[in-house]
């Protein structure tokens, strides 16, 4: 059978619109079907912190745990997720003191149809222990000596700002931290960290 060169076209034009329309749809199925399939389950990140001045380096391990999330369709497509988060870090002075801390709250996590996430968490459940290299006490002998642990604990709620990207089956991260510090000399000091991570 001849089918007149017209024709032919419009059967191959349909065939390739309805051949890519398909690898289409099946690749933003498998994109879909990934994210949400990690986004629901729990969740360890890892990040090196450093501060305003690139001092005070430090480690900070996160743990998150997604309570909810909703899918958007369309061209505009993306996840947002809700989470339970807990960080669990340390960062060292060398000239005074090491500093250990442990705060918890939730967090608010959107994914793009491109795989780039950004990150805003509150965790006002926060405490903040620091350790000084060397102190020294008056005795009722009103002799000094030297104390073995020395420190002060603090109330520290904290603030997350983030960003990040999926990219092979891994997530790369940068987050900012703003840590409010209570009980110190100056009623009220904010702390401010940078971390760079990947999720494990």
């Amino acid at each position: 059978m001849h089918l007149p060169k017209t024709n032919f076209l419009i059967i191959t034009f349909t065939c390739i619109l309805f051949s890519s329309q398909f690898l289409i749809g099946q690749n933003l199925k498998l994109k879909e079907e990934s994210i949400s399939l990690d986004e629901e389950e729990p969740s360890y990140r890892l990040g090196i912190l450093t501060n305003c001045i690139l001092k005070n380096p430090g480690i900070n391990l996160n743990y998150q745990k997604p309570i909810s999330y909703s899918i958007k369709e369309g061209t505009k497509r993306n996840i947002k997720t809700l989470s339970i988060n807990t960080n669990l870090g340390f960062f060292w002075d060398p000239k005074t003191h090491v500093a250990t801390y442990i705060n918890a709250g939730i967090n608010r996590r959107k994914t793009n149809a491109k795989n780039r996430q950004w990150l805003l968490a509150i965790n006002p459940i926060g405490v903040m222990r620091t350790f000084v290299h060397e102190a020294y006490e008056v005795n009722e002998s009103l002799e000094v000596t030297r104390k073995r642990i020395a420190g002060r604990s603090y109330y520290a709620p904290e603030i997350i700002f983030g960003t990040g990207k999926i990219k092979n089956d891994r997530t790369r991260f940068f987050n900012i931290h703003l840590m409010i510090l209570t009980k110190s000399n100056l009623g009220i000091f904010p702390l401010i960290h940078f971390e760079f991570g990947y999720k494990l």
